[in-house]
């Protein structure tokens, strides 16, 4: 839509370069906010002294704000829009923006099951969800609406359709007959707050050696962080070689020039060349949900035995915690096919009803909308 992109100013803020077309907003700091920045502190010394952390995130909330106060009046911004909704600099910019009577939009480019207030939805005026979940506001809650337009990314999908018709057209020509998409979550050496590397292993070996022994079935991974695949696997990284060697296990592990995830090959290129997808975990389900929306039966490996999510239902077919069990149920769909394994069709509707690939058309028709109820309001300022 040119009339919102010709409108529109990407802004980083204390991140990596990421083209020239993105504006560093601390670029904006001018003497004046240094100046309020240091007044702030004596102002508050002495409460400082008494509550220094409490003190510390009011000082750099306020500054920060005025950076943003500086940037919007400049560019004369009437919407901040963003998907860090937690970072704590997005409430000093919506401070901001609320001061010059803007509006703040909130999203999420990863799919959560249940909101919470932590996430900082209540600071936004609107939200879009691709989540189910009913959220309840927070009494002082800014929040006036939250929209289900879509799946965010849906309109990838179709730009990706040729390349996966042609990866999947090459793992037949192997002779196999059944494809599965493995999507790993990512691991750590941390094992407390985090997927342990060891426990990850176990999904990636029990799978390259399924694949290394039957000739029927061929594998796709996209590990969510390829730069760290062969220090996280260890010893199983001579099975995915040997597994390679195949000819029927695929790996996308190209990093993107900016980190060490693979922003290119996304979850539905590998699902729509697949017959069934599986996610490695069941506490973060944006590669499982993005699969099922591309109708493509997938599954979560539940590492954690999960519990209360809307997804382990004895009608659903969907999380598994047993990597035989799954096997069985994947073997069985091979042979005369499972409809009920990995299948969404009495619950996709909750998270996208369109599945049209038009979700950031219709989100470009709502912020022109609230640009025209901007306009509106401070005409009707100044008629009264």
């Amino acid at each position: 839509n040119k009339y919102i992109y010709d409108q529109t100013l990407a802004i980083k803020y204390k991140s990596k370069e990421i083209g020239n077309e993105v504006i560093d907003i601390n670029h904006y700091t001018t003497i004046k906010n240094y100046l309020l920045l240091i007044l702030d502190i004596f102002r508050n010394y002495n409460f400082f002294k008494r509550n220094q952390l409490i003190s510390y995130l009011n000082i750099i909330f306020n500054y920060e704000k005025n950076i943003f106060l500086t940037f919007f009046k400049k560019n004369n911004i009437k919407i901040f829009l963003s998907s860090f909704i937690g970072q704590p600099y997005v409430s000093s910019a919506i401070a901001a923006i609320e001061q010059l009577d803007g509006r703040s939009i909130g999203y999420t480019m990863s799919y959560i099951e249940d909101y919470s207030s932590h996430l900082n939805i209540d600071a936004f005026n609107y939200f879009f969800s691709f989540n189910n979940k009913k959220y309840k506001k927070l009494d002082n809650s800014n929040l006036l609406e939250i929209f289900s337009f879509g799946y965010i990314s849906d309109y990838k999908f179709k730009e990706k359709k040729n390349s996966s018709i042609e990866l999947r057209k090459k793992l037949h020509k192997t002779g196999a007959k059944y494809i599965i998409g493995f999507y790993d979550q990512g691991s750590s050496d941390d094992n407390m707050f985090e997927i342990g590397h060891n426990r990850s292993r176990t999904g990636y070996e029990f799978l390259l050696k399924k694949i290394i022994d039957d000739k029927n079935f061929a594998l796709i991974i996209k590990p969510k962080k390829p730069a760290m695949l062969k220090n996280k696997l260890g010893e199983i990284y001579n099975l995915l070689i040997k597994a390679k060697e195949t000819k029927r296990c695929i790996i996308f592990d190209n990093p993107s020039i900016h980190g060490i995830k693979n922003f290119e090959d996304i979850p539905a290129k590998i699902a729509m060349a697949s017959d069934l997808t599986i996610h490695d975990t069941l506490l973060a389900g944006t590669a499982g949900l993005e699969s099922a929306l591309t109708g493509t039966k997938s599954v979560f490996f539940d590492y954690y035995n999960a519990t209360k999510s809307q997804f382990d239902k004895e009608n659903l077919k969907i999380v598994f915690r047993d990597w035989n069990y799954l096997w069985n149920e994947i073997s069985k769909d091979l042979e005369s096919g499972n409809n009920n394994l990995g299948n969404w069709k009495d619950i996709i509707d909750n998270f996208d009803n369109f599945r049209d690939g038009k979700t950031n058309i219709r989100i470009m028709e709502f912020l022109k909308k609230v640009i025209e109820d901007i306009k509106n309001e401070r005409c009707n300022k100044k008629i009264h």
